[in-house]
């Protein structure tokens, strides 16, 4: 994260994505190590210079490998669109991976316990998607549900037996099967809340997010740039303070 927030603030770094020959060597482990170090000096070195004042330098360019041919966010290993949707979506609580901490992110607070396996997550009410509409708690009872019935991860779900929305209140109310101590914000960091009423029919266009980024244009498919610009909407605490990020 310290990282990204230092690429937002002062330069920008590209490496070229191509998607034309899937077909690669088999290396030796004496060459995959000699490439290996090879590449740690090269991306330091690029790394450390990306203190540049150019026009260019409110883009992130980000490299990526992929020849993308599924947009399905629940199945997806993809690691540009893993990245994409860590910008482009938010969870209830946030895991700051440099301080080891997990914070409420859409979740108004931590998870109030009404009895051994009842827990009460309230949800804030000023997050907003990219394309201005307001989430609602009904977006994060479709997320949830979605992730524990049909996610790659959605195994990490068996805890939950059901969730039930208790609309006066903003709050979704979850009932587990078994208690999981200490882990239940950790586990609910993993579920990205999206926008419930659409469907992304398999494309990026339906990738409508709270996060600090927002989709704009691109295809990964077709080896086109995906191009994200900041969220207007976004009311975070890790807000975009770059022009692009491609």
């Amino acid at each position: 994260m310290a990282l990204l927030a230092r690429l937002q603030r002062k330069g920008s770094f590209q490496l070229n994505n191509s998607c034309k020959d899937k077909t690669l060597p088999i290396l030796s482990r004496r060459t995959f190590i000699a490439g290996s170090l090879a590449l740690s000096c090269a991306t330091a070195l690029g790394f450390s210079g990306c203190e540049s004042n150019t026009a260019d330098d409110r883009i992130i360019r980000v490299a990526a490998a992929d020849c993308v041919d599924d947009y399905d966010l629940l199945k997806n290993t993809y690691p540009i669109i893993v990245s994409a949707c860590w910008h482009v979506f938010e969870s209830l609580y946030e895991i700051d991976k440099s301080a080891g901490e997990i914070a409420p992110s859409i979740a108004d607070g931590e998870p109030v316990q009404i009895d051994e396996l009842t827990y009460d997550i309230k949800i804030k009410t000023n997050r907003k998607f990219s394309d201005g509409s307001t989430l609602t708690i009904n977006d994060v009872y479709a997320s949830l549900n979605s992730v524990r019935e049909d996610a790659l991860y959605s195994y990490f779900y068996d805890f939950v037996d059901y969730g039930e929305v208790i609309a006066e209140t903003n709050t979704l109310r979850m009932h587990l099967n078994y208690s999981i101590g200490n882990l239940l914000m950790a586990r609910m960091s993993l579920i990205r809340i999206y926008k419930s009423t659409v469907d992304n029919d398999n494309t990026f266009a339906g990738v409508i997010g709270t996060g600090p980024w927002a989709y704009e244009s691109g295809d990964a498919s077709n080896n086109s740039d995906l191009v994200f610009v900041p969220n207007e909407f976004y009311t975070g605490n890790n807000k975009a303070n770059a022009e692009q990020m491609i």
